[in-house]
């Protein structure tokens, strides 16, 4: 019976679901413009309220699951692709004349897509600060319980591992029921234990869990890494794949926003939109 009912519930869902690119309404409770890790986060609590419908515009396509972006060492290989913006400064006087590229991710899951994976938050310092500001509720330890929630952490494998190259996890700082996987590769180069012992010799000290929130010296970090397929866990299989049942969350890429008008004020009149070759045209 329950085994049916669970079936039944499935269906329902599919049937109710919407996918990528779905024909848009006139009108939403909240739109949400960027499709990338904050963005999806944001979409995904909001539409945890089935009463309110929520839309997300995200100028890049919606990966599918290519090698070079699932796989970790094949990072890199989409840095000037489609899923990047391909943007570069201007010509540096101290860097030969030339211009450098800074590349920023284009695509559903944003930088997620094309980052190095490292798993990392700031120094306790940078919050405290924050809150000298004037920021209330911003500190290190109104903010801890968030980057728990975020991660499913996994540690490394091993304690030989764990002391070979200097991995010592508070486990009170990490959360393991969160949507990012976060966990470390099965394969660690032998020269990263040598660099720790190079390092300590010049008095560089060892951040062994540089997450507690004290990140001055040498850290071997996790990755937003999938521990058992060794694939990367990104902002979209994360916040966006595990919630695809809802009936409430549309999401469309290829949209680019020009405007954004408040209370009714005209926006800018001088504006142009355009469209990836991936949208569907919704208007």
């Amino acid at each position: 019976m329950f085994v049916l009912l669970g079936f039944a519930l499935c269906i329902v869902r599919i049937v109710l679901s919407l996918p990528l690119n779905s024909p848009l309404l006139p009108s939403y409770d909240y739109i949400i413009v960027g499709g990338g890790p904050a963005g999806l986060t944001i979409a995904n609590r909001l539409s945890e309220d089935p009463e309110v419908n929520v839309l997300l515009l995200e100028a890049g396509p919606a990966d599918h699951g290519e090698s070079t972006i699932a796989l970790p060492g094949m990072i890199g290989d989409e840095i000037g692709s489609r899923y990047d913006w391909n943007l570069s400064t201007t010509a540096q006087t101290y860097l030969n004349g030339e211009p450098r590229t800074i590349s920023q991710g284009h695509g559903l899951g944003g930088g997620t897509l094309i980052n190095g994976m490292l798993w990392n938050r700031g120094g306790v310092g940078d919050y405290e600060a924050w809150v000298q500001l004037g920021n209330e509720g911003w500190s290190w330890d109104d903010l801890l319980p968030y980057f728990r929630k975020s991660e499913t952490y996994t540690p490394v494998s091993t304690e030989e591992l764990a002391m070979q190259f200097s991995i010592e996890a508070d486990a009170d700082v990490h959360g393991y029921d969160g949507p990012v996987k976060v966990s470390f590769p099965h394969f660690m180069w032998n020269s990263s234990a040598v660099l720790f012992e190079a390092l300590n010799e010049l008095g560089v000290t060892t951040a062994y869990d540089p997450n507690a929130g004290l990140i001055a010296g040498a850290s071997f970090l996790p990755l937003n890494l999938d521990p058992a397929l060794q694939t990367r866990s990104t902002a979209r299989t994360a916040y966006y794949d595990p919630v695809l049942g809802r009936a409430n969350l549309w999401v469309s890429t290829g949209q680019y926003a020009t405007r954004i008008l408040f209370d009714g004020r005209d926006g800018a009149i001088d504006v142009t939109a355009s469209q990836s070759q991936d949208s569907n045209s919704h208007g």
